[in-house]
């Protein structure tokens, strides 16, 4: 598909208004252009079915980083406790250390899906579909690190993060 400016579309759809509207006066129009004003209308419909879903995945992507930002938000507290914690007690018990290398662990993919990726292909619906699997994808590794980091907090076997990493799992294949 070659990429056509707004303008261009613009106009071949201004071009297939005048035309209809010379039909509707009575005017005659050769079946070969009326088969050009069809074909005109058709790609800009076509064009504004692309534009519709390049935007709802732009949005999808911008969505997917805020809540990596947030994400990233809450890992920098729960380290910022513990660091404290530690400095504060001479060390940390052994589930804490724990906590703090899943917490830790969490912090790649949560920056990896920070990261502006989309310019890379600018405007590209097959990158913005991979773009888009890829940060659900990080989203998941971090929170699912960060509830084993949390189940090592509160001092509950590694087991209790994985049974609820399974039941978030299928909740969201029910979605």
């Amino acid at each position: 598909m070659d990429k056509e400016t707004n303008a261009d579309i613009r106009n071949k759809l201004q071009r297939a208004v005048s035309t209809l509207e010379r039909i509707e006066q009575g005017n005659s129009v050769t079946q070969a252009h009326a088969k050009v004003v069809i074909e005109d209308l058709k790609k800009g419909l076509d064009s504004i079915k692309v534009d519709d879903e390049l935007n709802n995945l732009e949005v999808r992507i911008k969505e997917l980083g805020d809540k990596s930002s947030q994400t990233l938000l809450f890992l920098s507290f729960a380290l910022v406790v513990l660091a404290t914690l530690k400095d504060k007690y001479h060390g940390l018990p052994h589930n804490m250390n724990e906590a703090m290398w899943w917490w830790s662990v969490a912090l790649l993919p949560i920056l990896i899906g920070i990261l502006p990726l989309k310019e890379h292909h600018e405007k590209d619906i097959i990158w913005y579909k991979k773009l888009r699997c890829l940060k659900v994808v990080l989203l998941v590794i971090s929170i699912s690190t960060i509830i084993c980091g949390v189940c090592r907090f509160l001092d509950w076997p590694i087991e209790v993060a994985i049974l609820i990493f399974a039941v978030m799992l299928v909740t969201l294949r029910r979605n």
